[in-house]
This record gives structure tokens, C-alpha cells and sequence, in this order.
């Protein structure tokens, strides 16, 4: 298996110009698979974000968030190089545990997910976490290898905190 790296984002809540700014910073980071766990907040932002992975060559997954009005899917899955990915927006209990439980219906290895504007890592296995909010100017990489998921999350474009996980499957 090759090394995929899933960059995870959320909670742009931002129009146009802001959404360039951004795709600049995105730029200049490596992934194989962009997650967008909703609240893009406009239809705009959704097309400059997909015209940018359409650009490199890589596969958005979007979902949608409870600010968004134009159509998208609740919940989503995509799978990169043998990994499978779900996103989600809202947790439906404080605790996460309806997200924790929905990752393993869907049979996935990753479960991403937004809305609460901050970090937080819910399971290692399924691996279920929020990157944080963009407005926030927080975001998370991925990167999986035959052994483990190395998960980083970001804040003004540096690294804050990193976590290694085995990989069980």
C-alpha cells in the first residue's frame, strides 16, 4: 500500500475571497484526498475548493453542514488506497459516541467530522476526529502508512499536536 495523506477540514463558514486565501494555503501542502466535514456556508466555496482538487488530481469528499443551503450529502465516504473515509458534519450526543458507533456501521477505518470549531479525538480505532474549524485557521493531516495513521493537527498553518495510532485493518 502507498502512503495516502487525507487532509481534513471543516467549518470554512466563508465567501469567495476568503476561500481563495485559503485554497493559496492549501497549495502548498501534499494530499492524495481533501475531507470537508460542512459549512462551506456558500455554494462558491464548495466549487473554488473542488476546482482546486480537480486541478491536483485529487478526490474531494464533501458533506453537509448545518449552514449550508445548496446540496449536498449528509454522510460520505470515499476510500484511498485500500483506507476508507467517512465524513460527517453534526454529532448527534455531546460525548461523540453516535459518531464512534456510525463509523463502524459504515465499516470504515476514518470518520471525520465538524461543527464543534475545535480539535478533538474521539476513537483510535475506527479513528473518529474533528479537525477543527478553517475560520478558525485549524485544520488536520492524515497520513497513512502499512502500520499506522499519523494524525496532525494544525493552527496558523503549524503543527500543535500529533498523535501516532497503530493501524488495526
Amino acid at each position: 500500500m502507498r502512503k495516502a495523506r487525507i487532509l481534513a477540514i471543516s467549518d470554512t463558514h466563508f465567501l469567495g475571497r476568503e476561500t481563495l486565501n485559503f485554497c493559496r494555503v492549501l497549495e502548498s501542502l501534499e494530499f492524495d484526498l481533501l475531507v470537508h466535514a460542512g459549512d462551506f456556508t456558500s455554494r462558491e466555496s464548495y466549487e473554488l475548493l473542488r476546482e482546486l482538487c480537480k486541478e491536483r488530481g485529487v478526490e474531494l469528499l464533501a458533506v453537509k453542514g448545518n449552514c449550508d443551503k445548496f446540496d449536498l450529502p449528509e454522510v460520505g465516504t470515499a476510500e484511498i488506497y485500500g483506507i476508507k473515509v467517512a465524513a460527517k458534519h453534526e454529532p448527534l450526543m455531546d460525548d461523540f459516541s453516535d459518531l464512534y458507533y456510525l463509523a463502524r456501521e459504515l465499516e470504515v477505518n476514518v470518520l471525520i467530522f465538524g461543527h464543534i470549531h475545535r480539535f478533538a479525538l474521539v476513537s483510535e480505532n475506527p479513528l473518529v476526529f474533528c479537525p477543527g474549524a478553517v475560520k478558525n485557521d485549524q485544520f488536520a493531516l492524515l497520513e497513512v502508512t502499512p502500520s499506522n495513521f499519523v494524525l496532525k493537527f494544525f493552527k496558523g498553518g503549524e503543527v500543535v499536536d500529533s498523535e501516532i495510532f497503530e493501524r488495526s485493518g
